[in-house]
């Protein structure tokens, strides 16, 4: 599956078409605003990652992961429970809700279009209605080694990273140029 670097560059991404709404943030343009929000979306790109953290624990990373996280059900509840919390802070409109469901989902697509040779091969997407797994039939990311957290820093990684780095900074690069003609 790709790593944090495809993750939090998709998250960044939503997070600047996001901001370039003008009336997104009420209109304010604060630069702590913006930067915590692009933060927060770097963070949601993630989170569906988090099924690494009981493997981190038990002493094998990927022995969680690619669990009920990588559902839509589940992408669908975070992006909703963050979009309820930022309501609760200040206005948040669909235009918020469709970007941090875009952030989250781009998290399930981005892996269901990796390589992947460990069972279960594949995400839950349908995750509680199915438990089949589903994969792309053309692999997008390249797989990166991560039995332990030391493994994912293997030379034999360099080659994935650089190609998600490839295949994100263009993604990147629009939503900043989007982002900056709305400015």
């Amino acid at each position: 599956m790709p790593s944090p670097i495809a993750h939090s560059l998709l998250g960044l991404s939503c997070g600047l078409v996001c901001l370039g709404n003008p009336r997104f943030l009420g209109g304010r343009k604060s630069v702590v605003s913006a930067g915590i929000l692009l933060l927060g979306f770097t963070a949601l790109g993630n989170a569906p990652d988090c099924d690494f953290i009981p493997g981190l624990l038990a002493g094998e990373l990927n022995r969680f992961h690619h669990g009920p996280t990588h559902s839509a059900a589940w992408c669908g509840l975070v992006a909703f429970g963050v979009w309820c919390v930022w309501r609760g802070i200040e206005r948040a409109g669909w235009w918020v809700l469709s970007c941090l469901l875009a952030t989250a989902g781009l998290h399930l697509v981005a892996d269901w279009a990796t390589a992947d040779s460990a069972e279960p091969i594949g995400i839950p997407a349908f995750w509680p209605m199915s438990n089949s797994y589903f994969k792309a039939p053309v692999d997008v990311f390249a797989s990166m080694e991560k039995q332990t957290i030391w493994a994912i820093f293997q030379p034999t990684n360099l080659r994935p990273a650089l190609r998600e780095l490839l295949l994100t900074t263009p993604l990147l690069l629009a939503a900043f140029l989007y982002w900056k003609r709305k400015k």
